[in-house]
This record gives structure tokens, sequence and C-alpha cells, in this order.
């Protein structure tokens, strides 16, 4: 029986994977490095987006450095681009109203999820938030899906884990949770089936008819 539903932030919940392009080539202009074409930015780009910014563009961009403050600084100036993908604020009331416990794990940096998931008038739908400082390993590992799944005192095998890439496929599968992928943000069906994802959502609509089957 599914108890919680788990989600992914951007490329997920928001729709926000063209806005986050322009801030890193912005990002890549200010810093004379090399831009990336809308298709290789996606195929590279993953949960890890620090890896990505020191094996891709060779630039350390962590939490206290002036490159990270430099990318902030970029997202804060186009932050308006972003928006919630249609039908998500419905489906969360519907998750809390029917008692399901509803949680986030995200590779994004705290302040910036919560203003986020505050703009969106979203924020209180969440009974556990897990962003980039809380945990040490980031997506594909587990562990902040396993953090998570004890947080919310349910056990992994009753949560279901929703994001757009990969890594986050390849996470709720180690987790022992059900991986389910939208395939409205990063990257494509075939990426996602590959990574071995158990159903890959088209719309918010098949995401209703997966909480009406899954797990039974």
């Amino acid at each position: 029986m599914i108890k919680a539903m788990i989600f992914d932030l951007d490329g997920t919940l928001l729709d926000s994977v063209e806005t986050i392009y322009e801030v890193w080539m912005r990002f890549c202009d200010r810093l004379n490095l090399k831009r990336l074409d809308l298709t290789s930015f996606k195929q590279y780009y993953d949960t890890d987006w620090i890896d990505f910014g020191r094996t891709i563009l060779q630039k350390d961009i962590s939490i206290g450095t002036k490159e990270h403050q430099l990318w902030m600084d970029i997202y804060n100036q186009l932050r308006d681009k972003v928006a919630l993908h249609p039908g998500i604020k419905d489906f969360l009331r519907r998750l809390k109203e029917e008692n399901y416990k509803v949680a986030l794990v995200t590779g994004g940096n705290r302040d910036r999820v919560r203003k986020e998931l505050a703009r969106f008038g979203i924020l209180d739908y969440f009974d556990a938030i897990l962003t980039h400082e809380d945990v040490l390993v980031p997506k594909p590992s587990p562990v902040g899906l396993l953090v998570t799944a004890k947080r919310l005192g349910v056990s992994p095998h009753e949560c279901v884990y929703i994001g757009d890439m990969m890594g986050d496929v390849v996470a709720a599968r180690n987790a022992g949770m059900f991986a389910v992928a939208v395939d409205w943000g990063f990257h494509g069906k075939n990426q996602l089936r590959s990574a071995g994802a158990l159903h890959i959502a088209q719309s918010v609509y098949d995401l209703n008819y997966l909480l009406k089957n899954i797990g039974e």
C-alpha cells in the first residue's frame, strides 16, 4: 500500500528546464566558458548539478564559492520565467486530502527551494523537504530518499518517488521505492526507460491514474 509520494523539484514540479539552461549559459558567458546547445545540456545535466559544473564546465560551484553566488544572482534575475507545471498544485492538494505523506527531495539549495515553493503556494503541502545541504551524497545515491522515508515514518516500499531524470529513477530503485518519471523535464522517455522507470507520466492526469493503480 502506498503511503507517501516524494517528488523532485526542477523539471518535475517546476517548469524550469529552459530557465535553468539559460542561467547556465549566461554563467558560461560571464566566465568565458564554451556554451552547450540545449540538447547537449539536457543530455549531460543530471541530479548532481555541482558535479555537472565541476566535470562539464571545469568550475567548482559549491555553495559558498563566488561561482555559486554568481549562478544564484543570474537565477534570481530570471526566476520569474519559472512556473509551476499545470495541475501540480491541485494534485498536491488531493494527496493531502487523501492523507498521503508528501515530501520533496531535490539537489537544489535550501534557500532557493523554499522560496520557490512559497512563491507558488505549495510549501505547506510538504511534510518533509530535503535539499542539497541536508544530504552529503546526492542522487542517484538513495540516501536522501531513505532519510526522507524515515522522517515520514513509512517504509521505502510504501513510497513513490517522482522525478524527471535518470538519476531520480536510479535513486528510487536503489532505495526500494516505486520509480516514476515524468516526460516533461530534463530527460526523455528513452533515457528514463533505460534507467528503469516503472511508469512514465505524460501529464498530471497520468499521475492521478497512477495513484489509483500503483502498488495494488
